[in-house]
């Protein structure tokens, strides 16, 4: 639920900008901003964004901690469950194998 005194028309925000931004530090919460009563956008003040990005690092370090978590369970369970049965190479990457080395330039080369 929007508190009211978190909106702005877009016509007092091309009025009294820093006005804005001081209701998003006083509300710790970003500016609703509505243009004929409809939601066009937000206004965050400096520490909001900061705050934002701060939250969006933690979520990308979160998912990658998920996605090793996922990796290493779906590793034990094949493990766990192996019948010996192996696939080749040319059966999972298909037509993407690409036998002819000779094209790719590495230090090797």
């Amino acid at each position: 639920m929007i508190n009211p005194a978190e909106l702005m028309s877009i016509s007092d925000v091309k009025k009294a900008p820093m006005e804005a931004f001081n209701k998003s530090a006083e509300f710790h919460s970003p500016i609703t901003i509505l243009n004929n009563n409809v939601v066009v956008g937000a206004l965050v003040d400096k520490e909001g964004l900061l705050q934002i990005q701060k939250n969006q690092q933690m979520l990308q370090q979160n998912q990658d901690l998920l996605n090793d978590a996922y990796f290493k369970i779906e590793v034990l369970q094949r493990l766990v469950n192996d019948d010996g049965t192996r696939i080749s190479d040319g059966d999972v990457r298909g037509e993407f194998v690409n036998l002819n080395l000779s094209n790719i330039e590495d230090e090797w080369a």
